[in-house]
């Protein structure tokens, strides 16, 4: 039996199984969705968001392999289960405080 670990599910290099580059996809457009809501949420708000999605800096990327520069190697690969989990929570409480600060940004415009 082959069990499906978060760390396999998320960047397993062969045949583009992972789900890395589709999280990073919905991460990207969620972002230029709320920015797409108003030019004040675009210009005040968006910069200031959690949604961090850079590619975390280490010293085990190697610099010459343009997937190894990938932003779900970077998260994903060689890390542990539980770690990776913890990525993905993070990435949710990322989204939820971003929603809050648009909502908070919003109804402050609205009480003006």
């Amino acid at each position: 039996m082959i069990w499906k670990l978060p760390h396999v599910y998320w960047y397993p290099p062969p045949k583009e199984r992972g789900k890395a580059k589709e999280l990073f996809d919905r991460i990207s457009k969620f972002k230029s969705d709320l920015a797409k809501i108003d030019t004040g949420i675009a210009k005040f708000v968006i910069p200031n968001l959690p949604l961090d999605l850079r590619i975390p800096k280490t010293e085990t990327i190697p610099k010459n392999d343009d997937e190894k520069e990938s932003w779900g190697y970077g998260y994903f690969h060689m890390t542990p289960s539980i770690a990776s989990i913890t990525i993905m929570s993070k990435f949710q409480n990322d989204v939820r405080n971003s929603e809050a600060q648009v909502v908070e940004y919003v109804t402050n415009k609205l009480e003006q």
